[in-house]
């Protein structure tokens, strides 16, 4: 019985803290659109002498999207994706650039729903991606991109 007790004291303590936990938007790293970019990567190199590289650039990739990443951890992946297009060359430069424009738009993980993630607002290496930004959380309030105008990166 005094376990039993113990138990419901237990749990009754706890129901305030659970009650005080915000709602996280995590899991942008896994959705199909980023899966795909990083599946991407692994196969437009499939073959070359750059599987290694593009191996490791793809878990970058991941990693570029969560929530601790750095600002701008995002858009130098998505440059790298663009130095190993050049490495590559021909078609696979013309499909790796796809590549990276829309892994440079993906949505990242932010610590509560609805907040937006901060944008990065040093340039691009590459004239690709110029102009391109994450999307964010369609939930929470539109980002100011620092030049000049409001931008919807979803659309």
């Amino acid at each position: 019985m005094f376990f039993f007790l113990l138990s419901l004291t237990i749990v009754h303590q706890a129901v305030p803290v659970a009650v005080r936990l915000s709602r996280r938007r995590f899991g942008q790293e896994h959705t199909p659109q980023a899966d795909t970019t990083y599946q991407a990567v692994k196969d437009i190199a499939k073959g070359t002498n750059k599987e290694e590289q593009a191996g490791n650039l793809s878990g970058a990739m991941v990693r570029a999207l969560l929530a601790k990443a750095t600002t701008c951890d995002q858009q130098d992946r998505a440059d790298e994706i663009i130095d190993l297009a050049i490495s590559l060359g021909g078609e696979r430069k013309k499909k790796l650039i796809k590549v990276a424009k829309k892994y440079r738009q993906l949505e990242r993980n932010t610590p509560k729903a609805g907040q937006p993630s901060a944008l990065c607002h040093k340039p691009p290496r590459h004239k690709e991606l110029d102009g391109l930004v994450q999307a964010q959380d369609p939930t929470g309030k539109p980002v100011h991109s620092g030049k000049g105008k409001k931008k919807d990166p979803g659309h």
